[in-house]
């Protein structure tokens, strides 16, 4: 598909509020310069094995138009995209090569449950990177749900690889075995995030005490780099650690557990 001349979609399956569009397997194009996204995917789908060069937008979306629209059993998979976002900011909603995400200007609110993103490569070869992002999930309007993104390699972004955003309901975001821009997730607060990253390191500038690791799915690890000598663990909230005063450098492993809803320092 070249679409150089041309305004839209290279393949265009998103949903209208009209159409039953789904059950659709997109696998082994070549998308080459569309106008603005490069595949709009669609729900009960697999979007696999396909090379997109040089969209106008992002390079996938899994994108709810309408209010109530709802995305799942989508299948984002073994993708290469190469230099997306050719027409920069003014013609993106995200910024990222992968987003899932609603348009705000429809109203109400979406849903996406069951969307898996993994084996992807995402490459922005270009001097100063149009890219910010490798994976972009926006929450705003949306109600997501199992949400997997793995094995993705998503390094050569400029800004962050995996971006969550927005004030919606997340149920079960599981993000793993990334390769990514930046591997440690710098962390502040007492409530610190546990999106998008396995690895992260404290940063407080002042006494901080930890109570909670918020948004753990079970059976998730996370490795904490304790990189100040202001940070302290609080047993009383979700967190039972055996060490309550880490040393500036140390590095602790904890699980989680849904069924007590705590996190368990590994020893």
């Amino acid at each position: 598909w070249d679409n150089s001349r041309m305004i839209n979609d290279g393949i265009g399956l998103g949903l209208d509020g009209v159409h039953p569009q789904k059950g659709i397997i997109i696998s082994d194009n070549i998308v080459y310069r569309a106008g603005h996204f490069g595949i709009d995917a669609t729900y009960d789908s697999e979007v696999q094995g396909n090379y997109i060069i040089e969209s106008g937008s992002e390079g996938i979306v899994v994108e709810c138009d309408l209010a109530g629209d709802t995305y799942k059993n989508s299948i984002i998979d073994s993708n290469i995209i190469i230099d997306p976002l050719v027409n920069g900011a003014a013609y993106t909603l995200t910024q990222a090569a992968i987003s899932v995400t609603k348009v705000a200007s429809y109203g109400g609110t979406g849903t996406a449950e069951n969307i898996k993103i993994s084996n992807n490569i995402i490459n922005d070869t270009r001097t100063t990177k149009k890219t910010l992002y490798g994976v972009y999930i926006d929450s705003t309007d949306m109600n997501l749900k199992n949400i997997e993104i793995k094995g993705n390699n998503l390094k050569n972004v400029s800004t962050e690889s995996v971006r969550i955003t927005g004030s919606g309901t997340i149920d079960t975001l599981i993000a793993k075995d990334n390769l990514q821009l930046n591997a440690i997730k710098t962390i502040t607060g007492a409530t610190p995030s546990t999106y998008g990253y396995e690895l992260f390191k404290t940063n407080n500038g002042g006494a901080t005490t930890i109570t909670s690791f918020l948004n753990g799915y079970d059976s998730q690890r996370i490795t904490i780099i304790y990189g100040d000598s202001n940070t302290a663990l609080n047993n009383s909230g979700n967190i039972i650690p055996t060490t309550l005063t880490p040393a500036l450098n140390d590095c602790i492993e904890y699980i989680y557990s849904s069924t007590s809803a705590k996190w368990y320092e590994v020893k």
